[in-house]
């Protein structure tokens, strides 16, 4: 295991967090790896690692959670790629933070990810509405929830109430719907 190995969140214990943080990126040298078989200078091959994110989400601007999906490409060329564990994490700590418009949470994300990475990274965001129907389509039928995004709500606080989770869970199963 190299020093950059030991570093990375990947085998460790796991601290979410509630508000957007970008911290919690780790950036690993692809030279390292490369360096390994033998790759230096001007590489043999091209491309990019492509990352697929199905489920994201954050809140609007009046604190109604929106959802989306994503896609990320990161170069090849770029001098680090991202560690896949502080990735997903740093998407979820999207979760609870509030963003005025769509555009602003692709932006943020693309200039996080490019930082992170040292190259251009693209981010491409997509409205539940954008989903593609053929890979969807059987569970979008299922659970659409197209109907919430029409509403027009201001939602103040988010919290979760521990106290409901506690009596919940001495309850008949058929009685934790309370909550």
């Amino acid at each position: 295991m190299t020093d950059h190995e030991s570093l990375l969140p990947l085998g460790k214990e796991t601290v979410y967090s509630a508000e957007y943080d970008p911290e919690l990126l780790c950036p690993f040298p692809r030279q390292v790896k490369r360096s390994e078989i033998g790759v230096s200078g001007e590489l043999p091959f091209g491309g990019y690692d492509l990352w697929n994110a199905f489920e994201l989400s954050w809140l609007n601007g009046k604190g109604k959670p929106v959802v989306a999906m994503g896609e990320f490409l990161v170069p090849c060329t770029s001098p680090n790629l991202i560690e896949s564990k502080s990735f997903k994490l740093y998407l979820n700590s999207f979760n609870q933070t509030r963003f005025t418009c769509f555009a602003q949470v692709e932006k943020q994300m693309a200039t996080d990810l490019s930082q992170a990475a040292g190259g251009q990274v693209g981010v491409r965001l997509f409205e539940s509405h954008q989903f593609h129907p053929s890979r969807f389509n059987s569970y979008r039928e299922a659970v659409s929830t197209d109907w919430i995004s029409k509403w027009t709500i201001t939602i103040w606080i988010h919290v979760c109430l521990q106290v409901l989770l506690i009596l919940a869970r001495g309850l008949p199963r058929s009685c934790t719907a309370i909550c």
